[in-house]
This record gives structure tokens, sequence and C-alpha cells, in this order.
């Protein structure tokens, strides 16, 4: 009787420490797989009047979500994304965008989603996405008037309301 209660016991914790090892498995393989937070990098000053938007294509469709505006942060669900699309405004009145695929899993070295905003020396509005840790800031794409920016894409039709609107996560 003695017996099988100490072989119960210790079945009993072998089968609890098996649990406690996939349990913190799990947990650290989800958390790998987790993106990145985006984030607003620049001075104070700039920051403040800037506006980001972040249209995220997904398996289940494309969301667009309001990630900083007019220096504030705000967290986005960015899990799963295959492709980003990125919308900068500075006083609803200079634009950038930039749009690339997610290769966050596929690139050695530490994932980020950084968007650098700066001033120039010359007083230029500068913008840039950086996606690794290892990468340098580059010296960024300045910020142009709606109607430069839009003359320049190739795109068919780019809606200012991407760059200026609030849009909540979802």
């Amino acid at each position: 009787m003695k017996t099988s209660i100490r072989l119960a016991n210790s079945t009993i914790l072998i089968l609890g420490r098996m649990a406690k090892i996939c349990f913190f498995m799990v947990l650290l393989v989800s958390c790998k797989n987790n993106e990145p937070a985006f984030v607003v990098m620049g001075d104070k000053m700039v920051t403040k009047d800037v506006k980001v938007n972040i249209g995220m294509l997904k398996d289940d469709g494309t969301t667009m979500t309001t990630m900083y505006y007019n220096g504030k942060s705000y967290q986005i669900k960015n899990h799963g994304t295959l492709r980003y699309a990125i919308y900068v405004s500075y006083k609803d009145s200079l634009f950038y965008r930039c749009e690339m695929d997610n290769l966050h899993g596929e690139l050695k070295g530490e994932s980020i989603n950084e968007i650098i905003v700066k001033k120039s020396e010359d007083g230029a509005i500068l913008a840039s996405y950086r996606g690794l840790k290892e990468s340098s800031d580059t010296a960024g794409i300045a910020l142009r008037p709606w109607n430069n920016f839009v003359a320049e894409l190739l795109l068919p039709s780019v809606e200012k309301v991407n760059f200026t609107a609030f849009y909540e996560t979802r």
C-alpha cells in the first residue's frame, strides 16, 4: 500500500514538472513569434506634430490603425502581419509613405519597428523606417507637401485621410 502511494506521488511530481516545462517551452516559442511594437523616435518638438498610421495586410484582410497621434503612442495589434504600409504626416501638411513586407522572422538580427522623424540642418522634416536594431539610422527622406507627394507616387490613388485621420485599434 505504501509503495503504491509513493509511486503515485512520484508519478504526480514527474507529470507536474513535465507540464511546467511544456508550458514554459510554449511560452518561449510564442514570445519569439510576437511582432515588435512600433515606436516613433525623434525630437519631441518635431514628433508632437506627427501622425503615424499603419496599414496592415493580414491573412484575414487589411486593417488601418493609428500608432502615433500628435505626441501620443498607441499599441497596435500587428501580430501575423504580412505587409506594412506606413503613413506619416507632419502638421497635416507634409507627407511620407513607405511599404514593405514583414520579414522579421526571415532576417538575422534583433527585430524592431522604429519610425524616425527628425529635422535636418536646413529645416526639412525627414522620416525613415528601421526594421532591425543592427541597421544604421539612415538619413531619411524629406516629407513633401501633398501635391508634390501625390505627383511623385506611382500608385493610382492615395487618400489624404490615410495620413491624417485617427483610426481606432481593432
